[in-house]
């Protein structure tokens, strides 16, 4: 049947100190009513997010993607593959100052062709549907949404130009090299 998958933050008191920790959340359900959840909890974090989550169409897997901090207040991109019913498969983890770390990972998009695409709070990253990283862009840009179509990567994000907020668009392709760059509002 169809399922709706939904990632976020749930509060939990998970060392028994009696104060409410965050913790990863995903939740898979039918039509409004949940079938299923799972608590996304590594044992050396204190806090956690999961900030986006897709379907990869070539092999039904679903990946939750954000970030935690653990408790000497490191940053860790966080990585979580499951399968349909929610089973974890794997969990990558990146700390700060290791090869696929990017910061706190905002949003995920999918090709279709064996390849998933993170925008971080540092850069973009390319993995394969394995969870395995093939490449990365790290420019010190945030992005906080990122969109696969027509055989290109859109991220989004604010960037301050001129002494205004303003909306930006990068297009990249899909070996993250940018293409173009678009200040929307001008």
């Amino acid at each position: 049947g169809k399922a709706l998958y939904i990632g976020g933050w749930a509060p939990e008191d998970v060392d028994g100190d009696g104060i409410q920790e965050t913790v990863g959340l995903v939740e898979k359900r039918v039509l409004v009513s949940p079938v299923n959840s799972k608590k996304i909890y590594l044992s050396s974090w204190k806090w956690g997010w999961i900030f986006d989550i897709g379907v990869d169409s070539s092999t039904s897997r679903i990946w939750a993607v954000g970030s935690y901090d653990d408790f000497n207040d490191k940053i860790h991109s966080l990585i979580v593959i499951f399968d349909r019913d929610l089973e974890v498969l794997k969990v990558i983890d990146y700390p700060e100052g290791s090869e696929g770390y990017l910061g706190r990972f905002y949003g995920i998009a999918f090709d279709g062709k064996q390849y998933a695409y993170i925008a971080g709070s540092e850069g973009v990253a390319k993995f394969s549907v394995d969870g395995e990283l093939v490449a990365i862009n790290r420019d010190g840009k945030s992005r906080l949404k990122i969109v696969y179509g027509y055989n290109y990567l859109y991220t989004f994000r604010n960037e301050r130009i001129e002494g205004y907020r303003r909306h930006v668009l990068y297009i990249h392709d899909t070996n993250l090299n940018l293409v173009k760059k678009y200040v929307l509002s001008e």
